[in-house]
């Protein structure tokens, strides 16, 4: 996946975009020339280039799905705020999954959790106990 290098200005709250280039080496030197005149620090941030094309050129949407070892759903909702990477997963404090994925509806998503459920079983990479 090809990658742009965006400069930033600014902290979590109050960032802003100040350029954004094909080369890293480019982005840094657009720092060096303007770092001293911005007041604020100014970093470059990689960023992908058209994430998730094929997934949102096909018509699928982003879902977060939360499942139990035993392939319970205990939640399936449309995701409504953007994820840097589909098919992230963690355990909550119950060892439930938590699955971010993309998904054609709402029986595709569940489906494809439970598929990813029978893989961390058969792994032995589900914890027993947090």
């Amino acid at each position: 996946m090809d990658k742009v290098y965006v400069v930033t200005q600014g902290d979590y709250f109050e960032n802003r975009l100040c350029a954004i280039f094909s080369d890293k080496t480019l982005a840094e030197t657009y720092i060096r020339a303007f770092g001293d005149f911005c007041g604020e620090e100014l970093a470059v941030e990689e960023w992908d280039l058209d994430p998730f094309a094929g997934q949102l050129q096909q018509g699928f949407k982003p879902y977060l799905v939360k499942m139990n070892k035993q392939g319970q759903m205990l939640d399936l909702a449309p995701q409504t705020l953007p994820f840097a990477d589909a098919d992230s997963f963690c355990f909550d404090i119950q060892n439930n999954l938590q699955l971010k994925l993309f998904a054609s509806d709402q029986e595709q998503a569940e489906s494809a959790a439970n598929l990813k459920r029978a893989g961390l079983i058969a792994s032995g990479r589900w914890p027993e106990n947090l």
